[in-house]
């Protein structure tokens, strides 16, 4: 099924952008907005009121014009890590509006399954994700939240992180007081790293610091652990360092001993 972008809603109509760059109108359903990516079966061109036609059309010759049309609209401006235990990435385009979700674990799976984020926002689908995985979608037993923002822009970096922040925090009112939520900005090494492990970039820099605590530690181990179980063994390790303990890790509670953890 071929697909399209709303790019402008005119009154009753859509201007939809078609892959390969081609704009057509379509009457507008209930629910559509900007930015939204429809199944489009066959060409269809109502009637539009042509003033309107050409304010929306001139908004769309912009895009084509400035970045090749649809490939503009899905390259990869920023991406986005959000870890509870639910680990989700979201790729964002220059716009600042998510153009495609990837669960990098089965609770990611499970939380995507019942949301939809393309086409929205990314603070927008960032407070979405935490609000649906504190509202019963996912049992939310975690404390703990980091989320993380690349982008080779150093000045979209900055401003995405700050505008997540001020938006996703209205959506943690209901977790646990004694939880955090951490902002970080990455680099594309760090996202490069933690992709080899299979895991998110905020995940990835927990997995160092657990590597620092605990020298020598398979770091594998602990990549399907929620950031609560990880913080967890990290806090062991220290404690056990700094009153010289010669136990071994067994002695220390981690996401495979300590806790009643499974593996999803």
């Amino acid at each position: 099924m071929k697909t399209g972008i709303v790019i402008e809603i005119t009154g009753k109509y859509a201007i939809v952008m078609k892959n390969g760059g081609e704009f057509i109108t379509l009457p507008a359903k209930e629910g559509w907005k900007k930015g939204d990516i429809i199944p489009v079966n066959r060409r269809k061109r109502p009637a539009v009121p042509i003033r309107r036609f050409l304010a929306a059309a001139a908004a769309c010759l912009c895009l084509a014009v400035s970045g090749g049309g649809y490939h503009y609209y899905y390259a990869q401006a920023a991406l986005i890590s959000v870890d509870v235990n639910p680990s989700i990435e979201l790729s964002v385009n220059r716009q600042d509006r998510v153009t495609s979700t990837a669960a990098l674990n089965e609770d990611g799976k499970a939380l995507l399954t019942g949301i939809r984020l393309t086409g929205m926002e990314c603070g927008e689908a960032v407070r979405e994700l935490l609000q649906a995985e504190s509202s019963g979608q996912y049992p939310a037993d975690h404390k703990n939240v980091v989320v993380t923002v690349y982008s080779a822009n150093e000045d979209r970096q900055s401003r995405l992180l700050k505008e997540i922040r001020e938006t996703a925090d209205h959506a943690l009112t209901t977790r646990d007081a004694d939880g955090s939520t951490e902002y970080r900005a990455v680099t594309s090494e760090e996202v490069k790293a933690a992709h080899s492990c299979g895991v998110t970039a905020g995940k990835y820099i927990y997995l160092q610091k657990l590597e620092e605590a605990d020298p020598g530690t398979d770091i594998s181990r602990y990549s399907h652990c929620s950031i609560d179980e990880i913080k967890d063994h990290i806090s062991n390790c220290e404690k056990r360092h700094q009153t010289d303990s010669t136990e071994s890790d067994s002695g220390g509670k981690d996401c495979h001993s300590g806790h009643d953890h499974k593996n999803r």
